[in-house]
């Protein structure tokens, strides 16, 4: 077995809660290893010392260190996920309500791992990582959608879904980028006064007829 090589099956799911909790303290090391030393000290080693088990114990649920950065950046995108379900869920204040929901949801959830996320959204990792990334845009444009399909008579724009559909990308790519570049070229906005300023411009364009183009 390589050392640091990676299995194309993916991580064995473990059947008992005694394992599943083994689960869950190894890849809680390796989020805290990343958050800490970065990925250069990233190794099965490491991780294993960081949670205190055996390396074989680490090797017994991932194949390798690529399968187990994959792991760790599943369950950042799982918390995530269901950050902005929850959020969603019970907004009863029209279409400001789920804008500002879904804002607040999406920078809550990014900017936790602000230390983590650069990494993993970086183009290392193969395909495994970019189809996660993939579902979980799928997810999350699906949720805010259906949140906001109940008020599109509140969206002034000519055609409601691709008028939400770009809130939703933009405010998305928005996070993604400011969350990569905000320690290396700082703005001065804190991340709640960002959030206020993003929702605020999501919604003066949802409400806000487009111009006429003839």
């Amino acid at each position: 077995m390589s050392a640091e090589g990676s299995g194309a099956a993916g991580p064995r799911p473990p059947q008992q809660e005694r394992s599943r909790e083994a689960q869950r303290k190894v890849l809680a090391a390796a989020e805290a290893l990343l958050r800490t030393e970065g990925s250069d000290a990233f190794t099965m080693a490491s991780v294993a010392e960081r949670a205190g088990v055996s390396v074989g114990a680490v090797y017994r649920r991932f194949a390798g260190r690529e399968e187990l950065l994959n792991a760790v950046k599943d369950r950042l995108i799982d918390n995530l996920e269901q950050e902005l379900s929850a959020a969603l869920a019970d907004v009863d204040a029209g279409l400001e309500g789920v804008v500002d929901a879904f804002v607040g949801a999406t920078v809550r959830g990014l900017s936790a791992g602000t230390d983590v996320f650069p990494y993993l959204l970086s183009g290392k990792g193969g395909e495994a990582k970019e189809e996660r990334t993939g579902r979980a845009v799928s997810v999350m444009q699906r949720l805010f959608l259906d949140a906001a399909s109940p008020h599109v008579a509140q969206v002034r724009r000519a055609d409601a879904v691709t008028a939400l559909t770009t809130v939703f990308r933009v405010v998305l790519g928005g996070c993604i980028h400011r969350m990569l570049t905000v320690q290396t070229v700082p703005d001065g906005i804190s991340w709640p006064r960002w959030t206020e300023e993003t929702s605020d411009m999501a919604i003066a364009y949802l409400t806000t007829s487009g111009r006429s183009r003839g």
